[in-house]
């Protein structure tokens, strides 16, 4: 199991595209926590089931272009 809380840029499909990466990478979301900061950005916290290396979809996730931080919890 792995923690990843992530913080999203505000824009139309972003969400489904973070967790579009996460299935094709073979990660199964098993929880999702969503909130708003004040600044606006979307802060979300995902639950993940997988065997594969967190660390390659950590690379992966930061590549879009409306993640602007990822941090592996545990």
């Amino acid at each position: 199991m792995h923690a990843l809380k992530l913080t999203l840029l505000p824009r139309d499909g972003a969400l489904v595209r973070v967790l579009g990466l996460v299935e094709r990478r073979g990660f199964v979301p098993v929880q999702m926590g969503m909130k708003t900061s004040e600044s606006g950005e979307c802060e979300v916290s995902l639950q993940l089931k997988s065997t594969r290396s967190v660390d390659l979809l950590r690379r992966q996730l930061n590549r879009l272009l409306e993640v602007l931080q990822v941090e592996v919890t545990s």
